[in-house]
């Protein structure tokens, strides 16, 4: 993504009115909010702007982040943004200028009346959306990146203006929720190999990967999980890499074998019991 993060405020617009700018998308990347926690899926966004257009303007909001930021439609600002950096078709909506770069518009006015305010507006904008359906805090909490999320929030409840979506007794049952989520997934981890003996399986892997390759039949597995678990992933599957062998599948495959190895002999009685209780 091109975005050297010099932020440049645009001219504060009036605060009891709105107004649509356009606005060059290099410039606008740089709003970005660095603190925000909205986690995104940039790759649907950008379908759905490729198919429908951008008719959903990001909001420049001066008394978020330092110099001002993106209070709402970071998201849909890093998908345009990718957009262009790969050569996808310019979105209706879109303007260009004479040097062919991309204008996006961006909406300006009725400003937060100070930074604290900024914050909470911008994860109620967010969360408003989930409530009055039945979902739970910790359905909401789902959005966000959860490490972000309980930062912003801790910072919100110090400064005594927690947003509207979420209160202080909740805030507290999510900060539980993560310590308890964190060390369920902790005590789950089995005991690993060596490093040795793993870097021999994850040798053995590829041998075999190379010498027979991959069958499109082979079942796939693909799942989401919560960021916090993901680091637990990377951080306990490091031993499995290698250069040129780098992502998820070398590790999820190298994890599976060491556990196979480690608990074959247990694996093996369970299904000698098994099977000699079908035959009675």
């Amino acid at each position: 993504m091109a975005n050297t993060k010099k932020q440049i405020q645009p001219d504060v617009v009036s605060d009891d009115q709105l107004e649509i700018r356009y606005v060059l998308l290099q410039e606008a990347v740089k709003w970005l909010w660095d603190d925000n926690p909205k986690s995104h899926d940039i790759g649907a966004i950008c379908t759905v702007i490729a198919r429908d257009g951008f008719n959903d303007p990001p909001k420049f909001e001066p008394n978020l982040g330092e110099n001002g930021a993106i209070i709402y439609g970071n998201g849909r600002l890093e998908a345009l943004d990718w957009m262009r950096d790969n050569n996808w078709e310019r979105p209706n909506g879109i303007r260009v200028d004479e040097h062919g770069r991309w204008l996006i518009p961006v909406i300006f006015g009725v400003n937060a009346k100070n930074k604290t305010l900024a914050k909470a507006s911008a994860i109620d904008h967010n969360s408003l959306t989930m409530m009055g359906g039945g979902f739970s805090v910790h359905d909401i909490s789902r959005l966000y990146k959860p490490d972000t999320y309980l930062g912003v929030l801790d910072q919100l409840l110090f400064e005594g203006e927690m947003p509207v979506s979420v209160d202080a007794e909740e805030l507290r049952t999510l900060h539980h929720f993560a310590e308890e989520s964190v060390s369920s997934a902790s005590s789950m981890i089995p005991e690993l190999d060596t490093s040795a003996n793993a870097k021999a399986i994850a040798d053995d892997l590829r041998e075999q990967l190379d010498r027979v390759g991959v069958d499109d039949r082979w079942p796939m597995i693909k799942c989401k999980l919560r960021p916090d678990l993901y680091e637990i992933f990377i951080d306990i599957t490091d031993d499995f890499t290698s250069e040129g062998h780098d992502n998820d599948e070398t590790r999820l495959s190298g994890l599976l074998s060491t556990y196979k190895n480690r608990y074959r002999d247990e694996i093996a009685h369970v299904l000698n019991e098994y099977n000699e209780g079908d035959e009675e």
